[in-house]
């Protein structure tokens, strides 16, 4: 007897979904086969020149993007609104608009450092004996 749960049938949104991603696939392989393939062949002189070439044109568009964040301001940005339960998101976005893109990545990701620091600094004194041990029982 097998213990796999019965098949579901999938929405039709879910099949909607599942076309568009296999149509995406095979437009990727196809551009891949026709384009970059070829391309390759003829202007690479080695496996390994190939793969150098693809990582520079990919380091290049990244850098061309995150010079783009730089000057790019967030209020310019079409960001969806959360739903009403989660105001507090909304706000948050409200103190950020007249800052980039990078600048708030920045920002953000130093508050996450901060915060780390001040439970690595909070944990170094706080006895074991203080945390909730349910796990244990």
């Amino acid at each position: 007897m097998s213990n796999q749960e019965p098949r579901k049938n999938k929405t039709k949104e879910e099949l909607e979904a599942d076309i568009k991603t296999q149509q995406e696939v095979h437009k990727f392989r196809k551009f891949v086969k026709e384009e970059i393939y070829p391309f390759l062949l003829e202007h690479s002189t080695s496996v390994e020149d190939a793969k150098m070439m693809c990582q520079v044109l990919k380091m290049s568009i990244k850098q061309a993007v995150m010079n783009k964040e730089k000057l790019t301001p967030v209020a310019t940005l079409e960001i969806p609104k959360v739903d009403e339960k989660y105001e507090k998101y909304n706000q948050f976005m409200k103190l950020f608009l007249d800052k980039t893109v990078f600048e708030v990545d920045q920002l953000l990701e130093g508050m996450s450092s901060v915060i780390d620091s001040f439970i690595r600094e909070e944990n170094t004194k706080r006895p074991l004996s203080e945390l909730k041990a349910e796990l244990l029982d």
